[in-house]
Formats: structure tokens, C-alpha cells, sequence
């Protein structure tokens, strides 16, 4: 039913809904009557989703993703990467699709090791290099919203969080042109992309920060 594999909160979900609806019994004879919990006869998503989610407390790393000064792209790019939901190797494997002849292993570092989120953009020796060259360091333990979020913390520069989007979108093109494009992971061409990526960026961002990121260029 789903092409995405499901977590494992929506799996139960999906487990617990057609529990219900088995439940039901329906006959053909008997007309469907619509009522909702909330007590109003009209149907509205706000309500469903006041409803549903107004308990819910997201991560704060959601709200810096959609308030940095980045393009919309690079900011649904980075939702998609911290849900993972990108279609990295281990994505393409879990869903049983062939990807050159098996080799689902991650093709910047050549270490034989499985592409995922969190080695492709954290663990992966090639994209710490590139981190480096930033002067960002990401820490050993913990998801990639709590790593991302010390990392924000840790960063005494006003533009750390558009810092890493950038970098992770960089490292993201840098990587399918290697896959697509037969391109040579190389540092010096990473590089020059994200200089090159910041500075398009920079059109969007307030004086003090632009030049601020330009100063990497030195």
C-alpha cells in the first residue's frame, strides 16, 4: 500500500486503523453516518490537524530549517534528510529496488560501508573532510536532529545553521554527480561547489552574515 517504508509509530497506526475498521461489521443496507470527535458536524483540516497534532511538540530543528536563509529548495531538501526521506542506497534497499548490480555502499569514501543519512552526511571520512574545511565537527553520539542541534549550539556563528544545510546540500549534489555523472569524489570539487552554492545564497541574506559567509572564500 505504502512505497515508503513505514516507521514503526506508523506502522502501529496503520495496524490499530484496520483493526477498527474490521471491527465495523458495515452492511450494504446501513447508511454512513459522518461525526467527529471535536464535536462540529463540518469537516475542516485545521480541525483534524489541531486535533491530532496539538499535543505534538516538534523538534526545534524544524523551525531553524524553514527560518534560515537559504533557498526553499535547500530547505525541503534538509526536511527530507532529517526525516529520512532521501533516496539514499539503504532507502533503494529497503525497498527491494536493484541499484547497480547490488552495490548499495557508500561511493565518496570507497569504504565498503552502507549509504545511509547519517554516513553519507556525519560518518563518511570523505564529507568529514568537507566539514572541516568549515570548521564543523559533528559529534560522535545521537540522531541527526539532536547532532545538528548541538552542533547550532556549539557554533558561536549567526549563520551555523545555514552553514550545514548548505554543506549537506552540497555534499548531496556532490554525490549524485558521482553516481550519475561517473564524476571522482574529490575535495577541491566539493569545494568549489559549495563556494559557489553560498554565494547565490548570500543574495538572501542580511549584510552582516553575507559577509560573514564570503569570508570563507579567503
Amino acid at each position: 500500500m505504502f512505497f515508503l517504508p513505514l516507521s514503526e509509530q506508523a506502522q502501529e497506526e496503520f495496524d490499530q486503523l484496520k483493526e477498527k475498521i474490521q471491527s465495523l461489521n458495515p452492511t450494504e443496507q446501513e447508511q454512513d453516518n459522518w461525526s467527529y470527535i471535536w464535536g462540529l458536524s463540518k469537516y475542516t483540516p485545521k480541525k483534524y490537524y489541531n486535533y491530532t497534532y496539538s499535543s505534538i511538540e516538534a523538534h526545534p530543528i524544524f523551525k531553524w530549517i524553514w527560518a534560515c536563509q537559504c533557498e526553499k529548495k535547500i530547505k525541503l531538501f534538509s526536511w527530507f534528510m532529517v526525516n529520512d526521506r532521501l533516496h539514499t542506497k539503504d532507502i533503494l534497499c529497503r525497498k527491494n529496488l536493484l541499484y547497480d548490480n547490488g552495490d548499495y555502499n557508500c561511493i565518496l569514501c570507497g569504504h565498503g560501508i552502507l549509504e545511509n543519512v547519517l554516513h553519507l552526511f556525519v560518518d563518511c571520512q570523505f564529507s568529514k573532510r568537507c566539514w572541516a574545511r568549515m570548521d564543523i565537527v559533528w559529534p560522535i553520539n545521537g540522531s541527526l536532529e539532536e547532532r545538528i542541534a548541538a552542533l547550532k549550539s556549539n557554533d558561536d556563528r549567526s549563520f551555523a545553521m545555514e552553514l550545514i544545510l548548505i554543506g549537506a546540500w552540497s555534499l548531496w549534489l556532490h554525490r549524485n554527480n558521482c553516481i550519475f555523472r561517473q564524476n571522482i569524489s574529490s575535495l577541491q570539487q566539493w569545494w568549489a561547489s559549495f563556494l559557489a552554492i553560498l554565494k547565490i545564497q548570500t543574495y538572501r541574506q542580511k549584510e552582516d552574515t553575507k559577509e560573514k559567509n564570503l569570508s570563507l572564500d579567503s
